[in-house]
């Protein structure tokens, strides 16, 4: 994880809960909510660069295409998803809050022209438990849940 972006994002979300505590006790004021929803906006920015951030960009791309699948993916069924999204140039304009840019793309193209780069990928995403094997050839998306605050370890 990035600390830098995720301590960015403790401080977005810290502030706006701040004003949002502060604005529900005076006069309705449209400026001082948008100010707000633009604080939360940079907050969520900043989470999804502090994990994007730790993730190869070809590795996030598959991560992303796997997790809007419920259950489970068959292998070859991803990876024709990413190729199909590896080969799409309208799929490469990515909406800014994915923290990905045209930089990460490139280097998503790049890792992508390697002859193993599925098998690359896979391994790269269970080492770090992103996701799962499931009956030999299914592949499980497993969500990360952030925890703020001191735990024991």
């Amino acid at each position: 994880m990035n600390l830098r972006e995720a301590i960015v994002a403790v401080f977005h979300t810290a502030k706006t809960v701040i004003k949002v505590g502060i604005q529900t006790h005076k006069p309705f004021d449209i400026l001082d909510w948008i100010e707000i929803g633009v604080d939360a906006a940079s907050a969520a920015k900043c989470v999804i660069s502090a994990v994007v951030e730790k993730m190869a960009a070809l590795d996030y791309i598959a991560y992303v295409i796997l997790g809007q699948e419920p259950d489970s993916m068959d292998r070859d069924e991803l990876k024709k998803k990413v190729e199909a999204f590896m080969a799409d140039p309208a799929a490469q304009d990515f909406a800014w809050y994915l923290g990905m840019d045209e930089k990460r793309s490139a280097l998503a193209q790049e890792a992508y022209k390697s002859s193993n780069w599925f098998e690359q990928t896979i391994e790269r995403l269970t080492n770090a438990n992103y996701i799962s094997v499931a009956d030999g050839t299914r592949l499980k998306f497993e969500p990360r849940n952030f925890v703020s605050g001191w735990r024991e370890e």
